[in-house]
């Protein structure tokens, strides 16, 4: 996976090598006051009052930047990138091992200790609506809050649970509904 914290030492190289990526993307390019950017959140919207780690599922890393950079500045959000970096061959795995990858996957993103996940649907030999219902399975304790992120329909990811699409970052409705649900159980916690 990718942590999208970094040390202020190694922040300006990792700036650098970024903005090389994000230029290739269309992207405008990350300068060093850009942690002083804000999202734009309506008058009276929910958002998290406690620190919120949302973990980004892609197997494009191009898609996990620009999903990342689109949640730049929302307060209060701890950005995970995991990149499930798969062969090819994993499309053509026998059950059982295409099963282990996909516990094994969806263990490495529970360690991550996330509260709400942003999941690709076509992912590298399985499904995010498979990944979803793996994780649902061994989740400990609190279990996550899924949004669909897909590029494409979102009907089949909506169907095991998960929040609207986010589209990459295009569209944070779904996003800020899965907020709303996390201050309404904040709040039922007191």
């Amino acid at each position: 996976y990718l942590d999208a914290n970094y040390s202020t030492a190694k922040l300006h190289n990792f700036l650098g090598a970024l903005n090389v990526r994000l230029a290739g993307l269309h992207v405008e390019p990350l300068r060093d006051d850009y942690s002083e950017r804000k999202i734009n959140v309506r008058t009276g919207e929910a958002t998290p009052s406690i620190p919120v780690t949302v973990v980004i599922v892609d197997d494009s890393v191009d898609e996990l930047i620009k999903t990342a950079m689109a949640l730049v500045g929302w307060p209060s959000l701890n950005v995970v990138l995991y990149h499930q970096k798969v062969e090819s061959s994993a499309y053509s795995l026998p059950p059982e091992e295409k099963a282990a990858l996909l516990e094994k996957t969806g263990q490495e993103i529970l360690a991550l200790n996330p509260s709400v996940i942003l999941m690709e649907m076509g992912l590298c030999g399985f499904e995010g609506t498979d990944l979803i219902k793996q994780m649902r399975n061994i989740a400990d304790g609190t279990k996550p809050l899924f949004v669909a992120n897909t590029g494409g329909s979102d009907t089949e990811l909506r169907n095991v649970g998960a929040f609207p699409n986010c589209n990459k970052g295009r569209e944070l409705g779904g996003l800020r509904q899965a907020f709303a649900n996390l201050a309404v159980q904040q709040l039922s916690n007191l």
